[in-house]
């Protein structure tokens, strides 16, 4: 159910001018990279909708952080979809997901010709635009009725935000300035039809 929901959230965010690339939920893929004689595990966000043929051709890097993107975007699981409560034919539940970014200053004001973006912590504006181009009013699909985001709220600023993930020595350069990035968890409540 999460894939569905980051996937609809997704195409609420993907207009935004300086999103580079963008997933719906990603699964952590743990890879054995060959390091000099010996293999290395690392781990990176593989967006959940992915084709092996692609996986195989190397992407399951796509999501990392580099020089040459403006910014990437994906949804993690925090927790499932969990039962609140059944009221006739249908069933309420609640969904938690991390809207993960991260930034390339230099990229984004280049091409935007933005300014006073300095410092660790700049990405407010980013955030202010995420949180504006999320839904505000129940979203129905065929598969659920009245999706709405319930509760926002910013996680704090830390490294910490991709624990999950190994990455490559270089990509760690890419959290400090000019490079930046913010997550936000999010609770969805939904309701699904039992007809």
């Amino acid at each position: 159910m999460n894939n569905k929901i980051a996937n609809l959230l997704k195409s609420y965010v993907d207009d935004l001018t300086w999103i580079d690339k963008i997933a719906g939920l990603v699964q952590t893929a743990n890879i054995r990279a060959k390091n000099d004689e010996s293999a290395v595990a690392k781990s990176y966000p593989v967006s959940c909708d992915i084709d092996a043929v692609t996986c195989i051709k190397g992407a399951y890097q796509d999501l990392t952080p580099n020089s040459f993107k403006k910014s990437v975007l994906y949804f993690e699981d925090h927790g499932g979809a969990s039962f609140v409560e059944r009221v006739g034919n249908r069933i309420k539940l609640q969904s938690h997901l991390r809207l993960v970014c991260w930034l390339n200053y230099k990229l984004i004001q280049d091409e935007a010709c933005l300014s006073g973006v300095e410092g660790c912590g700049s990405s407010g504006d980013y955030v202010i635009e995420v949180i504006k181009a999320l839904p505000t009013v129940p979203i129905t699909t065929a598969d659920f009725v009245s999706i709405y985001v319930s509760d926002i709220s910013q996680v704090e600023r830390s490294n910490d935000i991709f624990s999950r993930y190994t990455y490559n020595e270089e990509a760690l350069q890419y959290l400090m300035f000019p490079f930046d990035y913010f997550a936000l968890d999010l609770t969805i409540s939904f309701t699904i039809p039992c007809v």
